[in-house]
């Protein structure tokens, strides 16, 4: 019997939010699996509270692992082709991703996810998964940037609770905050590659900091609009998160 649906066949699973998916369906898309999913359980463990917000709405485990496996494993194929650092990484892997699979975002509006929040969901997992990528290429090393980044994020977060404080009183989800201060000491840090906080005012770097990142993360500065935040004090952060970190330079 044909299907007259006007998608192909298997899109029509995407589309019904009652079925129950394949996990294994892309099983050969990836040459390690493995690594899909220890990738997947570390995202399960670390950010528990998107599992559970998602199941808020009502998807059931089996689809939100259906849409991380997606994700993760999209990212693992074509993230060697995409240039940049992390943060230009994850930007243009979201673009491809959104392009090519809108069956995930038909999902989460099945089950009423407004669609800016699947967009920071699924730029989390982006995010997530290439600095597990790099953190698996770099365990054996003692210092990464995965760890340099995450241990001027611990900083920050035990010197400056203020700041994180501030952003959650604009009821921003948890890992929208961690994902947009790493952002900027990302940025910072590979900005720093090309001055020399010795020589050059800390106050000069960082309003170069500033006028670079807001050029490039609009994106990202929108998210954080959104929840009702003024532009003039976003800039402010940014600039404090640079300052911070120039100053914390090793």
């Amino acid at each position: 019997m044909w299907n007259f649906f006007p998608f192909p066949y298997f899109y029509y699973s995407y589309f019904n939010p009652f079925y129950q998916f394949d996990e294994f369906y892309f099983e050969d898309d990836v040459e390690d699996q493995q690594q899909v999913e220890t990738i997947l359980r570390r995202f399960e463990r670390q950010r528990r509270e998107i599992i559970l917000e998602l199941q808020s709405h009502g998807m059931p485990l089996r689809t939100i692992r259906f849409i991380l496996r997606t994700i993760i494993r999209f990212t693992i194929n074509n993230q060697s082709s995409i240039p940049g650092n992390i943060e230009q990484k994850t930007n243009r892997l979201f673009r491809i991703f959104v392009t090519r699979r809108p069956d995930i975002l038909v999902l989460f509006q099945r089950f009423r996810v407004p669609r800016a929040r699947a967009n920071s969901i699924i730029r989390t997992v982006i995010r997530f998964t290439l600095e597990n990528i790099r953190r698996s290429e770099d365990e054996n090393e003692t210092a990464t940037d995965l760890d340099k980044y995450t241990a001027y994020f611990k900083k920050f977060e035990n010197e400056m609770p203020e700041i994180i404080e501030e952003l959650k009183a604009y009821n921003i989800p948890s890992d929208k905050i961690t994902e947009f201060i790493k952002s900027i000491i990302t940025f910072s840090l590979d900005k720093m590659r090309n001055v020399n906080p010795f020589e050059d005012k800390i106050e000069n770097i960082a309003e170069h900091v500033l006028k670079e990142f807001t050029e490039n993360n609009a994106n990202i500065i929108k998210d954080i609009e959104d929840y009702g935040i003024f532009p003039q004090r976003i800039n402010g952060i940014i600039k404090t998160i640079s300052i911070f970190v120039l100053k914390n330079i090793k």
